[in-house]
């Protein structure tokens, strides 16, 4: 977009959920981190906070329970390329690839939601 907001948006997601691995994955590049926090929306670092301070604080705002959804399907997505990638099915890797993105930045929206309710 023109005024870079979407590239920011998805610097914040990434940042966030601690990722760049989506990129690799769809470039054919060697996965270099730890696939159980990778593929698990509870192992990784915005996992973590969200099963306990994140839920245990904030559970009554209806934007914080909302991300748990785009949350766990971003990894089982990573999982999925990642699974496609071994199996040298590149075009299914793309395709889910694909779905990344919008992921990402439905995951940024409930949080920025969420920063402006608390």
């Amino acid at each position: 977009d023109r005024d870079g907001r979407g590239t920011n948006r998805l610097s914040k997601a990434e940042s966030i959920l601690g990722t760049g691995m989506s990129q690799n994955l769809s470039r054919g590049r060697r996965l270099t981190w730890d696939e159980s926090v990778a593929f698990s929306h509870h192992d990784c670092t915005f996992g973590k906070w969200y099963d306990s301070a994140g839920m245990k604080t904030f559970a009554d705002v209806p934007e914080m329970v909302a991300i748990a959804a785009p949350h766990q399907e971003l990894h089982e997505t990573i999982k999925r390329i990642a699974d496609y990638k071994r199996q040298g099915q590149t075009e299914m890797a793309e395709v889910e690839y694909k779905k990344v993105g919008p992921l990402f930045e439905k995951i940024v929206e409930l949080i920025s939601a969420f920063e402006r309710k608390i």
